[in-house]
């Protein structure tokens, strides 16, 4: 009866470390995936806000298109940066049907150099 114990606690931790993993995997990628778009020269504000929530999608990522802001700014003579920030809300399954609340944040810095 023990080891039948032990065995059952074994496969709810694996069960919440792999649901932990996929939630966290799906965000980093993500998360290089707005990286990109966002380093891409020549997208205005309203193209990578559709290219976000497009990767949004295709990564099964619940954003909501006013939880995050697209801007676009000129620091330097050349240089334009782009920041891409936000968050979204899902649920971990820890435990068979019982999921706990997360809210994942993001914030992608990007710099273009433009030749003149």
């Amino acid at each position: 009866m023990k080891g039948l114990f032990k065995l059952a606690l074994v496969a709810l931790l694996a069960n919440a470390g792999w649901h932990s993993w996929l939630v966290y995997s799906s965000y980093l990628k993500f998360k290089d995936a707005v990286e990109s778009a966002a380093s891409a020269p020549g997208s205005t504000d309203e193209d990578l806000r559709a290219k976000v929530l497009d990767l949004a999608s295709n990564y099964d990522v619940p954003l909501q298109e006013e939880r995050f802001t697209v801007t676009h700014d000129s620091q330097d003579v050349g240089q334009q940066r782009t920041v891409v920030q936000g968050s979204y809300a899902t649920k971990v399954d820890v435990l068979p049907r019982i999921g706990v609340p997360v809210t994942l944040p993001f914030r992608i810095v990007t710099g273009v150099i433009r030749i003149k």
